[in-house]
């Protein structure tokens, strides 16, 4: 089966919509947690937290991440595109995948243990100086920052398209 050149405009605006929410929703979270970073009390930062968290849930990961993988899917199972038969497209496959296990095993703990400490404190002290939330905020920051910048990527790999026309397998 395979989609109509109308179905196959739908289903490229879709993509590009989920890609948005992603990509931008992704780099929200680093403005985000620059701001978070310069904060002193526990309220401020339990705001930001969640504000992080739910720009996460309702932006990045269902809609964003969960949507490029689903009408990426689609992609290849509706269109001539396939799943191999551009290296690039196999690169995307594997970096999404990789982005949304490590997103979700690996951001996702640290960004709920940022929201709970912050919610739980309740001390008027620089969250900063607290060696867990310390180290958690380090670690989600820089992944995070790793993370967007392989999301760009990925938007450069599908506008660039590198040796579009060399399969990965031979028929």
């Amino acid at each position: 089966m395979r989609l109509s050149a109308r179905g196959q405009k739908f289903l490229k605006a879709v993509h590009l919509i989920t890609a948005v929410c992603w990509v931008g929703g992704a780099l929200s979270l680093l403005v985000l947690n620059r701001l978070t970073g310069d904060l002193a009390f526990t309220e401020h930062a339990y705001g930001l937290n969640f504000a992080k968290h739910s720009i996460d849930v309702f932006v990045v990961i269902i809609p964003g991440a969960v949507g490029c993988l689903l009408t990426g899917l689609c992609y290849s199972l509706l269109t001539p595109w396939g799943f191999k038969k551009h290296g690039w497209i196999l690169a995307k496959w594997v970096l999404t995948v990789g982005l949304i296990v490590s997103g979700t095993f690996y951001l996702g703990p640290r960004e709920r243990f940022l929201l709970e400490f912050s919610k739980n404190s309740g001390v008027q002290e620089l969250l900063l100086q607290t060696g867990d939330y310390a180290r958690v905020f380090g670690e989600y920051t820089a992944f995070g920052l790793v993370q967007s910048c392989l999301l760009v990527f990925l938007i450069v790999l599908s506008v660039w398209k590198p040796k579009k026309n060399k399969a990965v397998f031979s028929k």
